[in-house]
């Protein structure tokens, strides 16, 4: 019998040794995470709340030259600002994510041509058609005055 308690005994974590053999949950790398608790959750849209809004006010750096005109999406995640120059056109495209993650990208343009095309390519004409009317409107409204 004391080989039985003993047994029982090693079975049972002491209260000065933690339990080494607890089982983690490990999600494959292939599926979605998992949902954000609530707190966490409030304190990740106060934050993105937070910075759409310094975002909406200040964009970006070119926004802030003379001649440039900018254009926002409804939601203030995605902006252009169209610039014109002496050979042509400048379009800076900026994309706030969700995440708090802001991707800036920037083209230049010589010809109404390689703008269209740039135009035609655009996902912004599937979920902002209006925007991206007064995108092409603005661009060939610059580049006629350059050119």
């Amino acid at each position: 019998m004391d080989a039985d308690q003993n047994r029982a005994c090693e079975d049972q974590p002491s209260a000065e040794s933690p339990r080494t053999n607890a089982v983690r949950k490990v999600d494959p790398p292939d599926s979605p995470p998992r949902p954000l608790g609530s707190k966490r959750s409030a304190l990740f849209s106060q934050k993105h709340r937070q910075f759409t809004s310094v975002w909406r006010a200040g964009l970006t750096g070119s926004a802030a030259r003379p001649r440039g005109q900018v254009f926002t999406s409804a939601d203030g995640a995605l902006a252009f600002t169209v610039l014109p120059t002496k050979t042509g056109l400048m379009v800076e495209r900026s994309h706030y994510a969700s995440s708090g993650k802001r991707t800036v990208q920037t083209m230049a343009f010589d010809s109404a041509v390689e703008f269209d095309r740039w135009c035609d390519l655009e996902p912004v004409r599937f979920s902002a058609p209006l925007l991206h009317r007064q995108l092409r409107r603005e661009g060939h409204e610059a580049l006629d005055s350059a050119g």
